[in-house]
């Protein structure tokens, strides 16, 4: 969210020079989509598969870019906080 607020306006449809890539907007979508995906993974158990509720077409707007930000890391936190081995079981490793 921070890289977001610093971005110009046009940046999201914007490719980094001289290397191959995506548009900053569709990295910004992987993001999102591998914060929703592990998450999902996690309450799972396994791997359920990559999904983004952030559109393709919503990776090239500020705003919508944003909130999927915000929504993901929500999401993703919840999860691992949730699904974080407890102190005795970690120390024991």
């Amino acid at each position: 969210e921070d890289l977001l607020k610093e971005l110009p306006g046009p940046a999201l449809s914007m490719k980094l020079p001289g290397l191959p890539s995506n548009t900053i907007g569709a990295q910004l979508w992987c993001v999102v989509g591998a914060r929703e995906s592990y998450s999902r993974a996690l309450e799972a158990g396994k791997w359920v598969g990559f999904s983004c509720s952030l559109s393709a077409e919503g990776s090239k707007t500020r705003e919508a870019v944003r909130t999927a930000l915000i929504m993901s890391r929500s999401t993703h936190t919840a999860v691992t906080r949730f699904a974080a081995p407890s102190p005795t079981i970690a120390s024991a490793a």
